[in-house]
């Protein structure tokens, strides 16, 4: 019997191993699934910035309108 149970004892080890392993790579899928999709946000922003970059580089530099100039009477 002694060595039944040692088989008994090994199968319900090996079971919950299993289990454990299976819930271990579930998660890891997920976590990963999720870095994937952190990815993709952090180089969508990214390109959001740098195209904000160019657009501000591009736009011209910030100027007094003509009517607030020294030289206007209205001032």
């Amino acid at each position: 019997m002694e060595v039944e149970e040692r088989v008994n004892r090994l199968e319900e080890t090996l079971y919950f191993q299993d289990n454990l392993l299976r819930e271990l790579n579930d998660a890891l899928t997920k976590q990963q699934k999720q870095i994937d999709r952190l990815e993709h946000a952090v180089e969508h922003c990214a390109a959001q910035i740098q195209h904000l970059r160019e657009v501000l580089e591009a736009a011209p530099e910030n100027t007094r309108p003509p009517h607030y100039l020294p030289d206007n009477p209205l001032c």
